[in-house]
């Protein structure tokens, strides 16, 4: 192992300690929690983030005693676990871009629990005014609410759009998951992740060589025979009046598994990535890979990195395609 890589694992250790302790932090003690807005959707990184999150509170012998989708929010049914805090995802969906999730995190601040709620890292970005308002005067209400973010620039919007709220600079959850080994041989030089939502800057890619390949990995994953038994368990669980909280986190965990495996073939499949998907950025560091990084559409990818990354040799930031695939050639593929 080279000392760039030693390096870089010690640092990656020390972001995963730190999360750690950040959670620690903001349980003050807690030992039983509810864990909302399970991520049933084909985007790899929102299953890294969860996996990520379930690891960090098995490691501080933290019982979540309650699971449920965006869609199985209710805050009785959470109350009736008798959980000491509610826990919100984290990810990227704290706005108004990707609705459900925070309708479901509104519906919760809108009942004024008086247990304490926490929302795990996120990042933050309202298209329209009246939404961010909205979303203040929700956590204006409650009595107890810490938000951790996961990058500089969401903090300083939420420090001066949500007062009075116990706000923390953490990591990404999927930091929690620790370093991650490939599960095959590459067969290109570099895959190209790129993303085709309303989170795309919309670039247009050059030509590239029969070397490289592209792909979204958000696009849906077939709803294999494998997640369908799993989701119609989980479906069976929650319908049952003495739902088991226990062994629905296990069909979550199966499910989030397998879209995480499927991400980590996806990037196997090549020596380096270029992509402006940040948890194929994030993956692809626990994976040790040599990346080229863009950013999306309101500059959350290059905030992460630069907050919990910073400086590595393997990895690149570049301002569009063309630049990128220059880096590539020149600087980061083995000749």
């Amino acid at each position: 192992m080279t000392d760039a890589a030693i390096e870089s694992n010690d640092h990656l250790a020390s972001i995963q300690d730190a999360l750690r302790e950040d959670i620690r932090d903001v349980l003050e003690g807690r030992r039983r929690v509810a864990l909302a807005n399970f991520p049933d959707i084909s985007n790899v990184g929102d299953s890294a983030i969860w996996l990520g999150t379930i690891a960090i509170l098995t490691s501080l012998d933290v019982e979540v005693c309650w699971h449920g989708t965006a869609s199985d929010v209710d805050l009785r049914t959470i109350l009736e676990t008798e959980p000491e805090a509610i826990l919100l995802n984290g990810g990227g969906n704290f706005g108004d871009l990707w609705r459900g999730q925070q309708q479901a995190r509104e519906l919760i601040l809108a009942s004024r629990p008086a247990t304490k709620v926490i929302q795990l890292p996120q990042s933050a970005f309202f298209r329209h005014e009246a939404n961010a308002l909205r979303n203040a005067e929700l956590w204006a209400r409650i009595p107890h609410g810490t938000i951790l973010w996961r990058e500089e620039r969401s903090l300083e919007w939420a420090t001066r759009s949500l007062p009075g709220i116990d706000h923390r600079l953490s990591h990404d959850m999927a930091f929690g998951l620790g370093g991650l080994d490939r599960t095959r041989r590459h067969r290109f030089d570099a895959v190209w992740i790129m993303r085709m939502d309303q989170e795309s800057l919309g670039r247009q890619l050059p030509d590239l060589p029969s070397s490289m390949e592209v792909t979204d990995w958000a696009a849906s994953d077939g709803d294999t025979p494998a997640l369908s038994a799993l989701r119609a368990d989980a479906a069976r669980e929650h319908a049952d009046r003495d739902t088991d909280y226990r062994r629905l986190g296990g069909i979550y965990q199966e499910m989030a598994e397998i879209r995480l495996a499927r991400g980590i073939g996806i990037l196997s499949l090549a020596e380096a990535v270029v992509t402006d998907r940040l948890h194929a950025h994030l993956l692809a560091t626990l994976l040790g890979q040599p990346q080229v990084l863009l950013d999306n559409s309101y500059g959350k990818v290059f905030s992460v990195h630069r907050h919990s990354i910073g400086t590595d040799p393997q990895i690149r930031l570049a301002a569009n395609p063309n630049e990128a695939l220059d880096v590539l050639k020149h600087d980061l593929l083995r000749a």
